[in-house]
């Protein structure tokens, strides 16, 4: 590390009765409401101790030297909106060390806290900074005050000391990844404003119409299931257990009586209209009055494989494959193909279409470069358990779930997507669904998000054991970590570490037998160290899918840098899709260098045939 980093923290006002707090709103927004006020400025290097008012800070030595912080994404944001007020200079950062995103890459705890414990063995108190809820410094006395200062530098110290321990075991493209994240996110996304207040103006008239067919509104909430409790014994049909859209109970019963009483039929669309109004207001509400929505995108979100996940409300990870189709008469939406649907179960095929993807835009004489790794795991997993034969044929130009059916499914007619849409959507299942020891009565939900298969109890079982006979290197390697991990829990191993081809080793924190709801015993482990709540349940299939994900995730970062140092600009990414974007009449050539950049990305998978499937668009857009 060099020896001129300054470990920085800012404090800022917050007050969680009222709803302002990063718990209750996004970063952009909390930065952006009147509200917002920087308390106290620290600063911590060698040669410089310093906590108090941001006017007083001595920024002079502070000018044009790198800082650490823990989570960059906010303190950051803080430091360019003091700048932009010209409250501070303008520090000249070379670049910033995140030492959250380092401690999550070591699988070591996020929070300042339980970082600092781990890593250094120092106990950190948040009290101080929990005392300061509602309250600005006019408030505190002399003795308050210096505690909340004396607390507020030990933050900065406590940074810096994270950065010293961390740097070096933190490999420098992945820091170079994080900054990124970071610093794409703070400049933000253009949106299409107009569209977006349309979308949110229509959805609350159909939040409105629709809360007029629920009889127990205003008295009651929409979704108070007491309230339908009582409604289901004045009509005399009987009552759902749950009204979780997720539930099958739930949506049998809806199924059964949405068309006798139209307030059973409208809960359903007033769930999903609120649920949509709900990220599109989140989205509206973190989009600044440049146009621009500055995301959140958390670097290793996911503990073991090193995923990237979402943040901030409204979550790029999770947007809705398909449009929403409202249908303006009776208010039910669809999240269906607006070109296939012509008409709704009403008879009125007067519609309002939102794709929220397409409010994502690229920005001016720009299209976005969105590539794909395609079917990324399953080719990683064939790999892995060294399956020559159907990695030949998907060298040969076969899909994977084509290579598949052909290497385990007996296909050998021509195309197959083209010639059995059936089987084609039967391997995919296989493929996607089987890989990591799913066993069948889970498959059938599996088969039916994964590829839209309605299969029976018994189809599911001969699937996976058809499965499971066809690929026996994919079962040994389940079986050979599934051993593994049962040496590490009989010889009261600290951690079962497993080792990934890319040099990363992913670590499994006291792993130990633990007695099941059912009186079984599983083997569970911490996936971050020192964090309970992160305990989950492990066998051969989930070690399996950890390793194949983690080196999913661990090309990703390649990727992306690669993107970067070929002059294709990163914007964000989703799963195991890159957006670039680049001048319109480059766009085709950033295309190209963008599916160059991929393949390059695996150096640590030789012969693992790396697909991409690219587009060129104006706004984000998802075949």
């Amino acid at each position: 590390m060099q020896t001129d980093v300054v470990g920085i923290d800012t404090e800022t006002f917050y007050d969680s009765k009222q709803g302002y707090s990063l718990k209750k709103m996004t970063t952009n927004a909390y930065i952006e409401d009147p509200r917002f006020r920087l308390l106290c400025v620290s600063l911590a290097a060698p040669d410089l101790n310093y906590a108090g008012p941001a006017s007083e800070a001595p920024w002079d030595r502070v000018i044009g030297r790198p800082l650490c912080a823990h989570n960059v994404r906010f303190d950051r944001a803080v430091i360019r909106e003091a700048v932009l007020r010209h409250h501070i200079p303008d520090l000249q950062t070379p670049w910033w060390f995140d030492t959250a995103d380092g401690a999550a890459y070591l699988q070591g705890p996020r929070d300042l806290a339980g970082a600092s414990d781990y890593f250094l063995g120092v106990k950190h108190s948040k009290q101080v900074r929990a005392a300061m809820d509602g309250r600005t410094l006019d408030q505190l006395g002399p003795d308050e005050l210096a505690a909340f200062r004396e607390y507020a530098l030990q933050d900065a110290m406590l940074c810096r000391q994270l950065c010293e321990k961390i740097d070096p075991l933190w490999p420098t493209t992945h820091q170079r990844v994080s900054r990124l994240n970071t610093e794409r996110g703070i400049r933000g996304i253009r949106i299409d404003v107009q569209k977006l207040n349309e979308a949110v103006e229509m959805f609350e008239l159909a939040k409105f119409n629709l809360m007029r067919l629920l009889p127990w509104v205003p008295e009651e909430d929409a979704l108070s299931l007491p309230a339908v409790w009582a409604e289901c014994r004045k009509a005399g049909i009987p009552a759902p257990a749950t009204l979780r859209k997720d539930d099958p109970v739930a949506e049998d019963w809806e199924n059964t009586y949405s068309e006798q009483h139209a307030w059973v039929r409208a809960i359903r669309a007033f769930r999903r209209v609120a649920n949509f109004l709900c990220k599109l207001k989140t989205l509206k509400d973190s989009t600044s009055a440049d146009g621009r929505y500055r995301y959140q995108l958390k670097y290793f979100g996911a503990a073991a494989t090193g995923r990237f996940s979402g943040g901030g409300g409204f979550n790029l990870q999770n947007l809705p494959k398909k449009p929403l189709v409202l249908c303006k008469t009776c208010w039910t939406c669809h999240l269906a193909d607006p070109e296939k649907l012509h008409a709704c179960a009403c008879g009125s095929s007067d519609f309002f279409v939102v794709d929220i993807r397409s409010l994502l835009l690229a920005d001016e004489g720009c299209l976005f470069v969105i590539s794909d790794l395609a079917q990324i795991e399953a080719r990683l997993l064939l790999w892995r358990v060294r399956d020559e034969k159907t990695l030949a044929l998907i060298r040969q130009g076969y899909s994977v779930y084509e290579a598949h059916a052909r290497s385990t499914m007996g296909w050998t007619g021509g195309d197959l997507k083209k010639e059995n849409k059936e089987v084609y959507a039967f391997a995919k299942a296989r493929c996607l669904g089987l890989g990591y020891q799913c066993g069948s009565a889970r498959f059938v939900g599996v088969a039916k998000s994964m590829a839209g298969l309605d299969l029976t109890p018994e189809e599911a079982k001969a699937t996976v054991d058809a499965y499971r006979e066809a690929n026996p290197k994919i079962v040994a390697h389940w079986r050979w970590h599934h051993g593994w991990l049962l040496d590490s829990v009989r010889k009261g191993d600290a951690t079962h570490d497993v080792e990934l081809a890319t040099g990363r080793v992913i670590h499994y924190h006291q792993p130990h037998w633990e007695q099941n709801d059912e009186g079984r015993y599983d083997i569970k482990a911490m996936i971050q160290a020192n964090t309970p709540r992160s305990t989950k349940r492990l066998h051969g299939g989930v070690l399996t899918e950890n390793e194949i994900q983690a080196l999913g995730a661990g090309g990703l970062v390649n990727w992306i840098v690669g993107c970067e140092d070929a002059g294709v600009p990163y914007v964000f990414s989703v799963h195991d899709e890159v957006v670039c974007q680049a001048p319109e009449d480059r766009a085709k050539a950033a295309a190209a260098e963008a599916d160059r950049q991929a393949a390059l990305a695996f150096p640590f998978a030789p012969g693992c045939p790396i697909g991409t499937e690219t587009r060129l668009s104006p706004h984000y857009i998802k075949d």
